[in-house]
């Protein structure tokens, strides 16, 4: 306990060298994750007692709301934008999308009773994305859109499609996965489906974020950004991009090419839309956080957010801009 508290205070006193200073999150056990960013919050999840979906606004992100609605069981929130979040949310055994407007209380529930759960990934503020169980046990899942409110569901599942997933939108444009290996985005309705280039057709890849006209995602060969509006791909390099804000993509890059899956092994990377632009984020961390990190979202303002692994623990962690800006 000793190590991790000296660990925690170097984290928010000394990692302002260079591009980024990280800031811990505060969590009730100091452990969790930080899934997304945007318009000055963040959320995720803390870990065991006092645990749950949490909101963090700031700079300074010194204190959290938890987010966990009043008669569920447990509850994960996963993107921010607009000033609201999205995630589900647990009751009976039935998973339920969700989206709050920065208080417990304030959630408005998405699910519908046509699908076997539903489970929401992002938001821009204005609509929402996620997937629904589309069989008893909610192993398959179609793309699905909201615009605020359970009613507006569109299923966004193309036709000769068996499943699907919408895990990034902004403003008309949806983007995600199709059969588990097929990155594609969408413009509202399943018929505007259209597939994004990988380098191998046989590869496999998704599209995990959008900003602008810009779609951060990946491949088995490596980590991608493509141009909403012609389709044009750029392979960044090795690893896998989450999120972006329209300037910067941020993931995780893997130490050792062979490790198992996108995120085996691997350190948080920010990228800058070309090759060769690869900056390992790990570098900033306080030394003994040395298992693995990840960078899932970032911010307009380039406030990075993630977790860092020291072993035992994990903790939710922001790389925030030294300077400011972008």
């Amino acid at each position: 306990m000793k190590i991790r508290a000296v660990l925690l205070f170097l984290g928010v006193a000394a990692s302002s060298f260079a591009q980024y200073r990280v800031v811990f999150l505060p969590t009730a056990s100091g452990e969790g994750w930080a899934l997304g960013a945007g318009g000055g919050q963040i959320v995720g999840a803390g870990f065991f007692q006092g645990g749950g979906p949490l909101l963090w606004e700031g700079p300074p992100y010194d204190k959290y709301v938890r987010l966990m609605p009043p008669g569920f069981d447990s509850a994960i929130v996963r993107g921010v934008g607009g000033g609201f979040q999205v995630g589900e949310a647990f009751k009976g055994g039935r998973q339920h999308a969700l989206i709050w407007n920065g208080t417990a209380s304030s959630f408005v529930d998405l699910d519908s009773a046509n699908y076997a759960g539903t489970a929401a990934y992002a938001t821009d503020g204005k609509s929402q994305v996620g997937a629904a169980g589309t069989d008893p046990n909610g192993s398959v899942g179609h793309a699905i859109l909201w615009h605020g409110s359970a009613e507006s569901l569109v299923d966004l599942n193309p036709s000769g499609y068996e499943s699907s997933h919408a895990y990034g939108v902004w403003g008309n444009v949806q983007v995600g996965q199709l059969e588990g290996s097929y990155p594609c985005l969408w413009r509202g309705t399943p018929e505007s489906m259209r597939l994004l280039t990988l380098p191998d057709p046989r590869s496999g890849g998704a599209a995990r974020g959008i900003h602008g006209n810009q779609i951060a995602g990946g491949s088995i060969f490596g980590a991608m950004v493509w141009d909403a509006n012609t389709l044009k791909p750029t392979f960044l390099g090795s690893g896998f991009a989450l999120a972006t804000n329209g300037v910067y993509q941020v993931g995780i890059s893997r130490i050792y090419p062979l490790a198992s899956g996108p995120f085996g092994n691997g350190r948080a990377t920010r990228w800058s839309g070309r090759p060769g632009t690869r900056l390992d984020l790990q570098q900033f961390v306080p030394l003994g956080y040395v298992e693995q990190s990840v960078a899932y979202g970032i911010d307009e303002n380039g406030v990075i957010v993630g977790y860092v692994d020291s072993g035992p623990d994990v903790f939710p962690v922001a790389w925030v801009p030294v300077g400011g800006g972008r």
